[in-house]
């Protein structure tokens, strides 16, 4: 049994996952008050329904089926598992919540097993760990690849243990996941999950308060800012002892040691470069020029995040801007230019996240982050006074 919603495209099949949603045994679904997607990089890509408690068909809607419906302007028709379903006495509606169908592999678990690999890419990686996951997966169930623009990182060599994780944590978010081991970012297409070195591109969009603007939120995050950096490689010696060798004369790198106190991260980041030399016979400036290399590949991670949430205008199919359709097509990891005169920002950033209204088929609110190092300058030298209004902050150096 399945349910369709026929001015949206979008219908609710049972807990099989299909190519398609069986369309001959279907209930329209007329009473849908309100159906909005999120998604942002390396993260969830979720789905919120709002549906009149009184509205025809509205039994349908259970927990644990899935919904086939669009989620953004550039990717066909999703798979979105229902995970709670909400009544609102006080509105008369059910608030349906589902999570993409990705999400799905978190059943699988590997209880126990081992890498030790020579040159692996993310994919070879991939298919050696479903062998090991209870219950049995088959690959082509969830399969992964690889975007045929993207190239990835060359290990050595990768050594490590997976124990009691899902095939979900080991996309990312723990030791030795595809993004520890490869960085970069993951895309999920349905029940396809694709691994690039970086989603989107510059196709010239533009974000202007004033245009397709309403308004804008910025806030600077220091949680995730690394002060500096501890590099070491680990070995066995002839007595089978392990060892740790690093520098010991400066065991720290500080990354910026000019950036303000207020603006600096509590942590160091501890990087195990064992993969990457051959211990113990590496010698501790192969091991710096480990670590020197990491931190100019990985910036972000130790400069304050500057990010921005902007209430938009979609005007890709408004009248008056198809010429310039192309500026307003805009996907998730794109590069745009913002501007807010006011503020004296005229600078490039990226598209982290974003939320959809289905029902319109249009972005309302999209969050702008990762920003170049100028993008940090530029907010230093336009709204300092900004800064020190808000965060107590005179004239930082974000940069």
């Amino acid at each position: 049994m399945s349910v369709i919603l026929q001015h949206s495209h979008m219908w609710v099949s049972d807990s099989n996952i299909k190519v398609n949603a069986d369309s001959s045994d279907s209930y329209p679904l007329p009473d849908v008050v309100s159906a909005y997607s999120t998604s942002e990089i390396n993260g969830d890509t979720m789905l919120n329904i709002r549906y009149g408690l009184n509205g025809r068909n509205v039994e349908q809607l259970a927990v644990g089926k899935i919904i086939y419906t669009k989620i953004n302007d550039w990717q066909p028709i999703q798979k979105m598992r229902i995970r709670r379903v909400k009544t609102l006495l006080s509105k008369a509606q059910v608030e349906v919540i589902a999570e993409h169908i990705t999400n799905d592999l978190r059943r699988y678990k590997v209880p126990f097993t081992m890498f030790n690999i020579h040159y692996a890419s993310p994919m070879a990686i991939w298919n050696e760990l479903i062998k090991a996951v209870r219950p049995v997966i088959n690959g082509s169930n969830f399969p992964f690849s690889l975007h045929t623009s993207s190239n990835y990182p060359l290990i050595s060599r990768i050594t490590h243990t997976y124990v009691g994780i899902s095939l979900l944590e080991f996309l990312g978010g723990t030791s030795g996941s595809i993004l520890d081991l490869y960085g970069g970012e993951i895309e999920r297409d349905n029940t396809v999950v694709r691994w690039s070195a970086r989603l989107g591109s510059n196709k010239g969009a533009v974000i202007q308060y004033g245009l397709n603007m309403k308004d804008i939120e910025m806030t600077i995050d220091t949680s995730e800012t690394y002060y500096g950096v501890f590099g070491f490689a680990q070995y066995t010696d002839s007595d089978s002892i392990s060892r740790v060798k690093y520098n010991t004369t400066t065991p720290i790198t500080i990354v910026n040691a000019s950036t303000p106190d207020n603006l600096k991260g509590t942590e160091i980041l501890t990087l195990d470069v064992t993969n990457q030399v051959e211990a113990p016979e590496a010698t501790v400036a192969e091991i710096q020029s480990q670590v020197n290399s990491y931190i100019s590949s990985n910036k972000d991670k130790f400069s304050p995040r500057v990010n921005m949430k902007i209430d938009f205008i979609s005007l890709k199919n408004k009248k008056g801007y198809e010429q310039f359709a192309s500026l307003y097509d805009l996907r998730l990891g794109d590069d745009v230019q913002v501007i807010f005169p006011d503020l004296g920002i005229n600078t490039t950033t990226r598209i982290i996240s974003y939320e959809y209204d289905i029902l319109t088929e249009q972005f309302v609110k999209l969050e702008l982050g990762q920003p170049k190092s100028s993008f940090l300058k530029q907010l230093n030298d336009k709204t300092s006074n900004l800064y020190h209004k808000v965060y107590g902050i005179n004239q930082a150096d974000l940069g």
